[in-house]
C-alpha cells in the first residue's frame, strides 16, 4: 500500500470516529463492550438465536435510544 493510500485510510478512520463520537453511538458501543467484558466473568456466554437477534435489533437500534444515551453522557460532562 502506498503512503498516500495509507494516509487516506487513516483520515477516513479519523473522520469515522469523529462522526460516531458526535452521534453518541460510540458511547453506547463502549458501554455495551464493557458490559460484555464484565459478563464474561459470569461463565459461558449465551448465543442468541437469529430470532432473538432480530428482536433485540428491532427494539434497541432506535434513534430515541441513541438520543437518551447521548443525553446521559452529555450530562455527565457537566
Amino acid at each position: 500500500m502506498g503512503a498516500e493510500s495509507e494516509a487516506g485510510l487513516k483520515q477516513q478512520l479519523v473522520d469515522c470516529i469523529r462522526m460516531l463520537e458526535q452521534s453518541g453511538i460510540i458511547d453506547y458501543l463502549e458501554e455495551n463492550a464493557y458490559r460484555q467484558y464484565m459478563a464474561l466473568h459470569m461463565g459461558k456466554p449465551y448465543a442468541f438465536t437469529e430470532q432473538e437477534v432480530a428482536l433485540c435489533r428491532e427494539k434497541l437500534w432506535t434513534a430515541s435510544l441513541f438520543k437518551r444515551t447521548w443525553d446521559h453522557f452529555r450530562a455527565k460532562l457537566g
